[in-house]
């Protein structure tokens, strides 16, 4: 009695996704969701297998506050 979808995630799949490897850095995966507007950035091994998930949620969570990099001079004058 399951519900179908009818080819529902297979019409969404992406055949060549894009990916990271599990060595790049916390700023390499920030600026491929950002710069492909994406949500979710699948991390993969040296043999392109699913080791991982990073999400944009996750890249917030994690990113330094807007304040930290905000120039000392910017911040005398928002104070």
């Amino acid at each position: 009695m399951g519900v179908d979808y009818g080819g529902y995630i297979k019409e969404k799949m992406q055949k060549n996704p894009v990916t990271i490897s599990a060595e790049a850095s916390f700023y390499e995966a920030r600026a491929i969701i950002r710069d492909k507007g994406i949500r979710h950035l699948p991390v993969v091994d040296k043999d392109h297998r699913l080791v991982s998930l990073v999400t944009a949620n996750d890249i917030r969570g994690a990113a330094p506050s807007d304040a930290t990099t905000t120039s000392v001079t910017s911040l005398h004058y928002l104070f």
